[in-house]
């Protein structure tokens, strides 16, 4: 009866160890997208002339990645020294479509 409850834990623990790779698998993946679209935020934050205004991406597409004053390399630094990070994380997660808003 014991062995049989040990081959029981035994299957219920090679269980879980697959739910957690799969699980890890999927958050890394996850992760990373979402890493690489905040890169791609920012890069597109930086594609701009002297003037402040964006020069390789539509007009329309300008509210998505512009808060407030001019860009530049240090544009998320500067957001949050401005006290706005609020704004900047609902900014992101509208970015990663975490949030439809």
């Amino acid at each position: 009866m014991s062995l049989y409850i040990i081959i029981l834990y035994l299957i219920y623990i090679k269980n879980l160890f697959i739910y957690f790779i799969f699980i890890f698998i999927y958050l890394k993946i996850y992760l990373t997208s979402n890493i690489k679209r905040i890169k791609l935020l920012i890069i597109k934050q930086t594609q701009t002339n002297k003037g402040g205004k964006m020069t390789n991406y539509k007009e329309a597409d300008k509210d998505n990645y512009l808060i407030s004053g001019h860009v530049n390399h240090w544009a998320v630094y500067r957001w949050i020294e401005a006290g706005e990070v609020a704004n900047l994380c609902n900014r992101l997660l509208i970015f990663s479509g975490l949030n439809e808003n």
